[in-house]
């Protein structure tokens, strides 16, 4: 099967919506609804979890978090990612990736293709 073929072929995910705002919850949900997403209203039945700022639960789910702190989710953009960013980041932790905004990276994480220095 072709890449293009695997790539129209992408899954359809559930995804557990997180937003404290019920105006920004609707926005996001419209979102899904147009990247052919799924709404689901419980942990256990999501791929990934898409959270507006801080997730405050814990689980083995895959969140991207859209603004709020950086920490150790596996998608974080800035809140105001384009709908076409937060849909490749949604599939991208799906699928086991991390996913980053270029430009965001840490304090002393190293760039993608650099080299790391060893004491020789």
């Amino acid at each position: 099967m072709s890449a293009a073929a695997e790539l129209a072929l992408a899954p359809r995910l559930r995804v557990l919506v997180y937003a404290a705002d019920s105006e920004r919850r609707d926005v996001l949900l419209a979102l899904l609804r147009d990247a052919g997403h799924e709404f689901v209203n419980a942990i256990e039945a999501a791929d990934v979890v898409l959270c507006d700022g801080y997730y405050p639960a814990d689980s083995d789910r895959p969140v991207v978090a859209l603004g709020g702190l950086e920490a150790d989710q596996a998608g974080w953009l800035p809140r105001e990612a384009p709908a076409n960013q937060i849909a490749a980041a949604l599939g991208a932790v799906a699928a086991g990736l991390t996913v980053r905004i270029a430009g965001k990276r840490k304090p002393g994480s190293p760039r993608c293709g650099s080299r790391a220095r060893t004491a020789s």
